[in-house]
């Protein structure tokens, strides 16, 4: 009887060893949970037609086992749309492998794909297992392709070719199977017109072509950007808790045409909350300027702080306010004297609904109809100047 009760109170090696093990498998699926998650094509940030068109091709991407390049400006993002395609997919389970093809010599670039045996060469003290080894099973990420010389172009297709790769010094073939998706800021097409780029391997990468539009061209995704990059700084940084942009900044925002794209942006964001001695971020603390992209700070600094005079000064003359381009701020002159006068038409008082009203309508006509900069301009959320537009009925 004793020996039952022990039995009891102490459970044997047996079941201990079963619960790690289903502990163990709970932490494991969690993990892949939460990697899927955060590079699923929910969490990419963007509600612009632009960037909804890139959802859509990475949906239909999942749908078959295709090569698929990306093509985009450096700092768009290729690499999280690759693994958001990867981690979608049924090869999810598997590796997912990365290899700058711009940042390894090219001497050693052929062992960096496919590995070396001991001795191959100067320095080959061990065996190697290569890239596409690695990824087996799962997918390899080739960034930057257009930088791979044209030696290496021809082994690659004949890797892809036939699905086998050899060491470096090695005889023996080795059948591998990964999905490969490429990326290049380069015009492949003209590389191919001038003989740096194999037409039969760009048949061969670009069975799905995925393009990824620049920041430029994704409207209101800017704003939606900005907003998620200062929160997370904030978040990540309490002493900063508080601050926030200036419409200053915004218009700012809104006006530049970031070549650096994401990544510039997120740079700018997060160095404008560090450069801010007040709870407000202004446009110069953003230190942009499209004509001092590439320039020393100290220029940049100081056209910088012309373009903040620029956002926040009213303008004397009025030129065509019907038709204005992103970059133009609306300055007080832009809005008739009957549209900010608190008197109605028999001298009484104007209700604070008609005024909110009239400053909706006016905002909206003076920006082109372009929600983002009326809300903007306004100072308010994107959300509600959608909503404020369709209390008023006023959604085209």
């Amino acid at each position: 009887m004793n020996g039952f009760s022990g039995c009891k109170n102490h459970p044997t090696e047996h079941s201990r060893d079963y619960r790690n093990e289903v502990s163990l498998e709970r932490e494991v699926e969690s993990l892949r949970s939460e990697v899927s998650e955060k590079y699923q094509v929910g969490g990419m940030i963007g509600e612009s037609p632009a960037i909804a068109n890139v959802y859509r091709m990475i949906e239909k991407a999942t749908r078959g086992d295709l090569m698929v390049a990306i093509q985009g400006e450096s700092g768009t993002g290729k690499e999280l749309v690759a693994k958001a395609i990867h981690y979608a997919s049924g090869r999810k389970r598997g590796p997912f492998v990365v290899v700058n093809c711009a940042a390894i010599p090219k001497d050693l670039m052929e062992s960096e794909f496919f590995g070396h045996e001991k001795g191959s060469f100067t320095g080959a003290y061990a065996r190697k297992i290569g890239k596409f080894e690695q990824a087996d099973g799962g997918t390899i990420f080739l960034d930057e392709i257009g930088e791979l010389d044209l030696d290496l172009q021809a082994k690659l297709l004949r890797a892809l070719q036939e699905g086998e790769i050899t060491r470096v010094g090695g005889n023996d073939t080795i059948d591998f199977s990964a999905r490969v998706i490429s990326a290049t800021n380069k015009d492949v097409v003209q590389m191919i017109r001038e003989h740096k780029f194999r037409e039969d391997l760009y048949y061969r990468l670009f069975q799905f072509p995925v393009p990824l539009p620049p920041l430029r061209e994704r409207g209101q995704d800017l704003l939606l950007l900005s907003n998620y990059f200062f929160r997370e700084f904030t978040k990540s940084h309490p002493e900063f808790k508080g601050k926030k942009l200036s419409t200053e900044a915004r218009r700012a925002i809104a006006a530049h045409s970031w070549p650096g794209n994401i990544r510039e942006l997120k740079s700018a964001i997060e160095r404008a909350i560090l450069l801010s001695d007040s709870q407000e971020v202004g446009a110069a603390d953003l230190m942009i300027s499209d004509l001092t992209t590439i320039s020393p700070w100290s220029d940049r600094m100081s056209l910088a702080r012309a373009a903040e005079t620029s956002f926040s000064s009213p303008r004397v003359e009025r030129t065509q306010p019907e038709s204005r381009s992103v970059s133009t701020p609306i300055s007080r002159n832009d809005f008739d004297e009957e549209d900010i006068s608190l008197e109605d038409g028999d001298g009484g008082i104007v209700s604070l609904e008609d005024l909110k009203q009239r400053a909706v309508e006016r905002a909206y006509r003076l920006c082109d109809h372009n929600v983002d900069r009326a809300a903007v301009e306004l100072g308010i959320g994107r959300a509600t100047m959608y909503r404020l537009l369709r209390k008023f009925d006023m959604m085209e």
